[in-house]
C-alpha cells in the first residue's frame, strides 16, 4: 500500500486525485473540496491517525496499538484497524493509495503504521515550508490547521518525520512542489519506481486536463 503524505499545501491532494483518476484505488469514503483544492483523504485512515494523535501524541505518550479503536467501520484494536484499512472493499472500496498529511504531525504515527504494516511505501510531497504556511493562511477558516501555528513547528514536524522514515528504512520517494506538477514525465517515472505503474499516454492525458496555471506556478 502506498501512502501519500507531506506537510499539506504541497500537491498531496492533486497527486492522489490523479492516481484515483488513472485507476488506482483510493477508497470510496473520500471528499474533494474545490475551494481549497484539497481532500482525497480516506476517512478511516485519517480517523485512525486523528485518534492516535489525540490520545497519545498530544500528551507525549507512546502509542498503544492494543488500545481499542472506536472509529468508523471497525470496533477493534488500533493494530487491527491499521492492518485492515485497505482490506474491506465492500465498505471502503478498493484501496491501494491513501493520503494523509497527519503522518507528518508526529513520528510516532508512521512508526505505529510501520510496526503493523511493513508493506508500506511512501510518496512524500514537499515544498518550501514558508510557502506551505503562507498557503494555509490564505485558506478559509474551516481549512485551518488544528496542530501547527508557527513556522518552527512545521520545520520540526517535517524533520522529525523524515528522520523516522530514514531510521525505519521505509521505502519512499520525494516529489517537490510545484516542480513535480510541471514535469509529468519525471513524475510518472517516480511513480513507476514506487510501484504505481500505469499507462503513460492515458496518464498524460488525465494529467494535462487536471493542471491549471496557478498549480503549475506554485501560487496556491
Amino acid at each position: 500500500m502506498v501512502i501519500v503524505t507531506g506537510l499539506g499545501r504541497c500537491g498531496t491532494s492533486i497527486l492522489t486525485k490523479y492516481l484515483g483518476d488513472v485507476g488506482f484505488g483510493v477508497g470510496r469514503n473520500i471528499n474533494w473540496h474545490d475551494e481549497a483544492r484539497a481532500g482525497y483523504e480516506l476517512s478511516t485512515a485519517y480517523s485512525i491517525n486523528r485518534e492516535m494523535w489525540n490520545n497519545y501524541c498530544k500528551a507525549g505518550k507512546p502509542i498503544d496499538l492494543d488500545f481499542d479503536y472506536r472509529g468508523p467501520y471497525w470496533k477493534c484494536k488500533y493494530k487491527e484497524a491499521i492492518l485492515n484499512v485497505d482490506k474491506d472493499e465492500e465498505k471502503q472500496g478498493k484501496v491501494e493509495v491513501i493520503k494523509d498529511p497527519r503522518f507528518t504531525w508526529n513520528p510516532a504515527l508512521i512508526e505505529a503504521w510501520w510496526t503493523v504494516r511493513q508493506d508500506l511505501k511512501l510518496i512524500i510531497c514537499h515544498r518550501d515550508i514558508q510557502s506551505v504556511m503562507d498557503s494555509r493562511k490564505s485558506l478559509p477558516p474551516q481549512y485551518d490547521d488544528p496542530k501547527r501555528v508557527k513556522l518552527s513547528e512545521y520545520k520540526e514536524d517535517f524533520a522529525d518525520f523524515y528522520t523516522k522514515v530514514l531510521q525505519l528504512e521505509i521505502p519512499y520517494v520525494t516529489l517537490f512542489f510545484p516542480k513535480f506538477l510541471q514535469n509529468f514525465h519525471d513524475t510518472w517515472l517516480v511513480l513507476e519506481i514506487i510501484g504505481l505503474s500505469h499507462n503513460y499516454e492515458k496518464g498524460k492525458k488525465i494529467w494535462d486536463e487536471m493542471m491549471d496555471r496557478t498549480l503549475l506556478d506554485g501560487r496556491t
